[in-house]
């Protein structure tokens, strides 16, 4: 595993981010959030997944950008992408929205956004 695929991995639970909820923009500094992020998708199929983003990747966005693994729900999982830009807009207090690679016929749809600082 790589330092990028270690940042960006399903797992550990620091801070849990509803998808669809609402909330405030972010600072523009990732230096003030927690170590790791944890993002949850829509529900499709009565299932979630969470896909984890480490501040690291935040405050140093990879030129080639970071995908990652979700967390395994109903027995399968996704992959999901984010850019340097995708990453620099969440820092800016964007919202970003991706979709996830398809499993068992299905996707969802992660809303990245930052906690208010």
């Amino acid at each position: 595993m790589n330092r990028r695929q270690f940042l960006f991995r399903a797992g550990g639970l620091l801070v849990t981010l509803p998808a669809a909820s609402a909330l405030a923009q972010a600072s523009g500094t990732a230096r003030d959030l927690p170590r790791l992020l944890v993002f949850t998708s829509t529900v499709t199929g009565d299932h979630d997944h969470t896909v984890s983003v480490g501040r690291q990747v935040l405050e140093e966005p990879p030129a080639i950008g970071v995908s990652g693994r979700t967390s395994q729900s109903a027995h399968h999982h996704h992959e999901v992408f984010l850019s340097a830009e995708d990453l620099r807009k969440l820092v800016a207090g964007q919202t970003v929205i991706r979709q996830t690679t398809t499993a068992v016929g299905h996707h969802h749809e992660f809303i990245f956004r930052l906690p208010a600082g």
